[in-house]
């Protein structure tokens, strides 16, 4: 098959007026849209408003619905990054502290005690690479005055979170529910998971990724208790591991009350403002906001309806 031709911003609006019928009331706005986000990157928010087979936008439906479908998806993951962040915060020194308070500041380099030798050997291989490439002071720091030796507490912080969460992966089952009590949860397998998809939400966020109608390339379980809460309040609703709103139970979870409360009352907002913003297009059952303000553990508390 031949590749599309290149379009000029002018003949991106033609096309999307003229060939797949695409209402577009200001051409001039579309024209400035456009040229701040790529015209095929807004496929993802408009896809399911199409005639797939004839390749034409629904009746009604117009450039301004689009647009602010994604301004809306935008003010999403600007909401969810700071509480992921602080996350992310809150897991590296999780795992530096109970590294370092069972095996001492080096500990981390011996293969002995994590679960998988060869996974250690190759998070050493990666963790060299991010010492070399490091320009930070703390590093020279360390390589001038300490011979090239850096304790677990200095280490973690040029980890990238991706090398985190491997590290967390390969501990060894106490160390991880150690971690996992640090965190808020009940079991070191779950923190494992929890942290490799509350990072990759982030990061997802922070490279302006597409959260709306589309699923996230990580799976994050559903804890027993939210899944009893659910089941109580929409019992035809199954959660999917690979939707937001099971990332956002998850980082729920890790967080402090003060904050899942703001990011809660933000996401409402998000579908306050833009009614075709659909929350099951991003995961959430009708109850999500039931669910959401209530804790795992203790799904007594869930209201009945």
């Amino acid at each position: 098959m031949e590749l599309k031709p290149f379009l000029t911003y002018e003949q991106q609006v033609a096309k999307l007026r003229d060939d797949h019928g695409l209402w577009v009331p200001n051409t001039a706005s579309a024209l400035q849209c456009l040229k701040l986000v790529n015209y095929y990157y807004l496929r993802g928010y408009y896809i399911h408003w199409m005639d797939r087979s004839q390749e034409r936008f629904l009746p009604g439906v117009s450039f301004e619905d689009i647009w602010e479908l994604y301004q809306s998806d935008r003010a999403m993951r600007a909401l969810l990054y700071e509480p992921l962040s602080s996350i992310e915060l809150k897991v590296r020194c999780a795992v530096a502290y109970i590294l370092g308070q069972e095996y001492g500041q080096l500990g981390y380099l011996d293969a002995s005690n994590f679960w998988h030798a060869g996974h250690h050997a190759e998070f050493l291989c990666e963790l060299d690479r991010q010492l070399e490439a490091s320009k930070e002071p703390f590093v020279a720091h360390h390589r001038e005055r300490y011979y090239n030796q850096f304790p677990v507490w200095v280490a973690i912080e040029v980890m990238t979170m991706g090398m985190v969460s491997k590290l967390l992966g390969n501990m060894l089952r106490e160390d991880q529910t150690k971690v996992a009590d640090l965190l808020g949860l009940a079991a070191g397998k779950t923190a494992e998971r929890f942290v490799h998809a509350a990072s990759h939400l982030r990061n997802v966020c922070a490279h302006h990724g597409r959260l709306y109608s589309r699923p996230l390339n990580v799976q994050c379980r559903v804890l027993t208790g939210d899944q009893r809460a659910l089941k109580t309040l929409e019992p035809a609703f199954v959660p999917s591991e690979n939707s937001l709103f099971a990332v956002i139970l998850a980082a729920r979870a890790m967080l402090p009350l003060q904050d899942h409360q703001a990011m809660a009352a933000g996401i409402g907002d998000v579908f306050a403002k833009n009614p075709k913003y659909e929350p099951a297009r991003v995961g959430f059952p009708d109850c999500w906001e039931v669910v959401l303000a209530s804790r795992a553990h203790n799904p007594s508390k869930i209201p009945r309806p």
